[in-house]
């Protein structure tokens, strides 16, 4: 459901969604959705860009080299456009059932949250400047007055 909605969304020119490992409505947040979401989104932006039509993309030069019934696997061009133009995901699984299981059977909800555990070990977020601390907590305390009694 969420795939779907994220590329009508791209599909229709908008480029934000608010589903970013969000649950049960937007009232619930999680690492792991939150990482399994990435993954449609990188996805579904790669649907939205859709394929270059360029005599470089196409390269029109390798087809006149290789010929039909050629091998353009072999090809550098192959290569590069592949890499530019083929979308990986990071913890999907693309192989067969028997590969899965051989690679320990991980269902996704766990391999999301092992990627999202990496992630956390890996950040190093910089703090935020004092003056933007300050002007964000102005922002929190006037609205906590402006609804004080309203809850």
């Amino acid at each position: 459901e969420k795939a779907r909605t994220a590329l009508m969304a791209a599909l229709a020119g908008g480029d934000l969604n608010n589903m970013a490992g969000l649950l049960e409505s937007n009232l619930t947040a999680s690492y792991e959705q939150l990482v399994i979401d990435d993954e449609i989104i990188g996805t579904t932006q790669r649907i939205a860009t859709g394929v270059a039509i360029t005599p470089e993309a196409i390269g029109l030069e390798v087809l006149e080299v290789v010929g039909p019934g050629g091998l353009f696997l072999a090809k550098r061009h192959t290569l590069d456009r592949f890499r530019h133009e083929h979308y990986l995901p990071r913890i999907s699984e693309r192989g067969s059932y028997s590969r899965w299981l051989k690679a320990g059977g991980k269902e996704l909800r766990d391999k999301a949250r092992e990627r999202a555990e990496e992630i956390l070990r890996r950040s190093a977020p910089e703090p935020l400047d004092a003056e933007v601390t300050r002007e964000i907590t102005a922002i929190v305390r006037e609205a906590e007055r402006s609804h004080a009694g309203r809850g």
